[in-house]
C-alpha cells in the first residue's frame, strides 16, 4: 500500500513525514501512543495543533479560500501547519498501528483537499509532483477506509 519511496521520507517536503510539522508529528505520535495505547489520536492531533499554535477548532473553520493574499498570512500558517501535522498523524497511525481512526481519516482528507487548494499559494517547487502526492495520499487513505469496512472492491 506504501509501496512508493516518498511516504517513507523525512527529507522530502511533498512526503508525510519530510517537513518540520510532518517529522515532529511522527515523532510525538510514537511518544504519545507508548502512553496512550487506546487512545484516540484525534487527542494527540488536539494537543499537536495547540503546540504549534494552530487550535483544531480554527483549523476546521478556516477554508483555503480564505487565503488569498499575502495579507492572509496567518489564515495560511494556521491552516498549513494544521494540515501538514494532521496528515502526518494519519500516516503515522497506519504506519505504527496498521490503521487509521475514522476521526483522523476525515480531518486528513480535508487537510489533503486544503493541500490541493493551496498549491499555487505555498509556491511548491514542484506543483505537479505536489498534487500527484497528494492524489496518492488521499488514494491510501480512502483504501484503507474500504479495507476496514470489508470492501475489497477498490
Amino acid at each position: 500500500m506504501l509501496k512508493s519511496a516518498f511516504y517513507w521520507s523525512t527529507t522530502d517536503d511533498d512526503s508525510p513525514f519530510g517537513n518540520d510539522n510532518g517529522a515532529d508529528a511522527l515523532t510525538f505520535y510514537r511518544e504519545w501512543r507508548d502512553h496512550n495505547p487506546h487512545g484516540s489520536p484525534v487527542n494527540l492531533i488536539r494537543e499537536l495543533l495547540t503546540r504549534f499554535q494552530t487550535p483544531l477548532a480554527e483549523w476546521k473553520m478556516l477554508k483555503a479560500s480564505a487565503v488569498n493574499t499575502l495579507l492572509d498570512q496567518w489564515k495560511g500558517y494556521v491552516i498549513t501547519t494544521g494540515d501538514d501535522a494532521i496528515i502526518s498523524t494519519a500516516f503515522a497511525e497506519l504506519l505504527l498501528d496498521g490503521n487509521i481512526d475514522e476521526k483522523v481519516r476525515a480531518l486528513a482528507l480535508q487537510a489533503i483537499q486544503n493541500e490541493h487548494d493551496l498549491i499555487r499559494w505555498r509556491r511548491w517547487k514542484n506543483p505537479v509532483e505536489r498534487s500527484d502526492r497528494l492524489k496518492q495520499m488521499e488514494a491510501v487513505l480512502l483504501q484503507t477506509s474500504k479495507q476496514r469496512r470489508g470492501d475489497t472492491t477498490f
